[in-house]
């Protein structure tokens, strides 16, 4: 296994968000609009006789613009009559007005087509998280070695990803609701670079359902479709006429390389070696078609596993037999040895091992080499309850790291475990040989889920799955919002320790189904939400639909552009706003200093005219004159740079992302 992106199995209630409404947040805080603006105010009593008034009122024009409700007083002057004595020669100037209701920058057009609008937000910490593709199910997650994201899952009718619109089948099938599937690729930059569907042509369900990038940026997808000869499903310019799974890979610039069908009774989770061949998982009945080959089997639901060379052709296929199996997760190592996991009810076979449940499901772990053969094969549970792995990882030395769901007492080789609410979060480690290292539970007193694992060579795991109420993870506690299930994040080292826990939470629902995790530890989660917008982190995604729908959320530990910086997506858009908050500005600062120079000069034009009387009843205006010019001259200052981020702001709110 290249890159560890483990997802776990589709098992979503359809139609079980409301819709809620929440507006998104205005910007950065730091540009603000004062609740009071400086008042302009008239001159100070004169000490002596009124001063006489200088030909034209000092008055700077108050711009029009939607800042605050207080109205702006007029500047007076002193009642007094004015005293009949000489009016100096020399007639003052007015004072400059400064003009804000048009400054000299324009305000950037964001309805522009050509305007981009991403979906990603600003990290303020580490991590950050993402809400895209309005009906979407996020399903599957994956990182290269570069730090891109690659998504997949399910979405209905269309959905849009960055610029990109992917279209499905959704004509005449009420009361069905057909879901057609999609693979997308987010940019280490935080810019979406492709976007790939998988389309019905019948009032069918389409879903990726796991995904593995490779070395070369190749993506191998799993998941389930319905085709038939007169309605098959769509890959690109591949056509599928039956099956209901596929495995599938893409190149790096996201177009279908081939396509391998299957009909079977369950599955897939899939996994690709250094070489290229995929190795996938899933259960089937008495009789499959998995490629070209068909298979005959005793009545029951049997493991499956089966290798496909690089160009997808059937290299070899493994059938465990049993009563009541399902084949969930799958970790290839580097030396081509695949580990799975599952659930099983009554008796399980795998090679020379039999394993008998001892509840009413028992959590399996079984190893076969690269040629399909048997190594070894182990189970835990409990007396009348139930143990279910649905993801498995592994590290370099060869160890297996589990993940899935228990209820009541059970035993994982010499470790005894209880659940503390309905169903607890289980993790245990196995060694290369079958040997047991350590097991542990998480959760709390509800119900709780682990759905996904992925390993690093280091042996770091992450782990994502959902929990309800509060629940602990090592010393850290988590609370969902108002007891719903919100997703969390789970980081453990090679001896199960946890080393962090976060969770992605808003204000309804959020399930998580898969995680990746690269060499560096940077870990990326996956899944739906029904809330109007999601934190992780300490950070918020906001839903763009107002959750009129579900979505896909994308959350990440190490946000691959950069902690403390916006995404290049997010600059793109911000750019412009930013641009016109400092031309503004600029404009601004101008116009007062000339308002400034003016009242200067009108001071120095009084006192000159005065002559030789300065210091008489004459020209005791002079200095209150001033006074009044300067603070109503700082007036306009504030309202223009008032005017300025207000604009500003408002061409960063369709940005939909907050501006540094």
């Amino acid at each position: 296994m290249l890159f560890a992106a483990r997802s776990g199995i589709l098992l979503l209630a359809a139609a079980m968000f409301p819709a809620c409404d929440r507006e998104a947040p205005a910007g950065n805080p730091d540009w603000h609009v004062d609740a009071a603006v400086v008042d302009a105010v008239g001159p100070p009593d004169s000490p002596g006789p009124d001063a006489p008034r200088p030909d034209g009122p000092v008055d700077m024009a108050i711009p029009d613009v939607p800042i605050s409700d207080a109205p702006i007083p007029d500047a007076p002057m002193p009642d007094a009559p004015m005293p009949d004595a000489p009016m100096p020669d020399a007639p003052m100037p007015d004072a400059p007005k400064l003009d804000v209701s048009k400054p000299d920058v324009a305000i950037p057009d964001l309805t522009a087509p050509d305007a981009p609008q991403p979906d990603m937000v600003v990290p303020a910490k580490k991590g950050c998280v993402f809400v895209t593709g309005d009906s979407a199910v996020g399903l599957a997650v994956g990182l290269d070695k570069v730090g891109n994201i690659f998504i997949g899952g399910s979405y209905i009718e269309t959905v849009t990803f960055g610029g990109t619109i992917l279209a499905g089948y959704s004509g005449g099938c009420w009361p069905l609701t057909p879901r057609n599937a999609f693979v997308a690729k987010v940019a280490k930059s935080g810019t979406y670079q492709w976007a790939t569907a998988v389309k019905s042509t019948n009032c069918r369900w389409l879903s990726v359902h796991d995904l593995v990038v490779d070395g070369s940026g190749s993506v191998t997808v799993a998941g389930g479709h319905q085709a038939y000869p007169t309605a098959p499903t769509v890959f690109g310019s591949y056509k599928v006429g039956w099956g209901n799974v596929f495995v599938a890979r893409l190149n790096a610039a996201g177009a279908f390389t081939w396509v391998t069908s299957a009909q079977v009774a369950q599955g897939l989770a899939v996994d690709v070696d250094s070489t290229g061949n995929s190795t996938i998982v899933g259960a089937i009945g008495a009789s499959a078609k998995i490629g070209t080959k068909t298979l005959s089997n005793a009545s029951g639901k049997h493991l499956m596993v089966a290798r496909l060379d690089p160009n997808g052709k059937v290299v070899w296929v493994v059938v465990a037999p049993g009563k009541d199996v399902d084949g969930f997760g799958i970790a290839v190592d580097s030396s081509g040895n695949s580990t799975v996991t599952g659930a099983f009810a009554g008796t399980l076979v795998v090679g020379a091992t039999t394993m008998k449940a001892s509840g009413n499901k028992d959590v399996f772990v079984a190893r076969f080499d690269k040629a399909g053969k048997a190594v070894w094969a182990l189970s835990a549970g409990g007396a009348g309850v139930s143990a279910e792995g649905f993801g498995v990882g592994v590290d370099g030395s060869g160890s297996s790291v589990v993940t899935g769901t228990f209820s009541g007492t059970i035993a994982v080789g010499p470790t005894k475990l209880s659940s503390k609410g309905a169903r607890d979060a289980l993790v245990f480690k196995i060694d290369k040989t079958g040997k047991f290292l350590w097991a542990l539970s998480l959760g709390g007193s509800k119900d709780d889920m682990g759905w996904a694992v992925a390993v690093n060579a280091a042996g770091v795991a992450a782990v994502t799955g959902d929990f309800n109420g509060t629940a602990t993870f090592g010393s850290t506690s988590l609370s969902s919002f108002n007891s719903l299930a919100d997703s969390f994040l789970v980081k453990l080292d090679s001896a199960g320790k946890v080393l962090s826990a976060n969770s992605v939470s808003g204000n309804y629902k959020e399930y998580s189904r898969a995680v990746a995790l690269d060499g560096a530890g940077h870990a990326a989660v996956t899944g739906v939400t029904g809330s109007s917008s999601v934190t992780f982190d300490g950070h918020t995604a906001v839903h763009k639909s107002g959750a009129a729908s579900s979505a896909t959320f994308v959350a990440t530990d190490s946000c691959p552009w950069g902690a403390n910086n916006p995404s290049p997506g997010c600059l793109a858009c911000c750019k412009p706003c930013l641009a016109f908050h400092g031309s503004c500005t600029k404009t601004c600062a101008k116009q007062h200093a000339d308002a400034m120079n003016k009242c200067n000069s009108n001071y120095n034009a009084c006192k000159t005219t005065c002559g030789t009387d300065a210091g008489t009843w004459l020209c005791s205006g002079c200095d209150p004159y001033l006074a009044w010019c300067k603070k109503n001259a700082q007036g306009q200052l504030s309202l223009c740079n008032n005017h300025c981020n207000y604009k500003s702001l408002t061409c960063q709110k369709a940005c939909a992302c907050p501006c540094p």
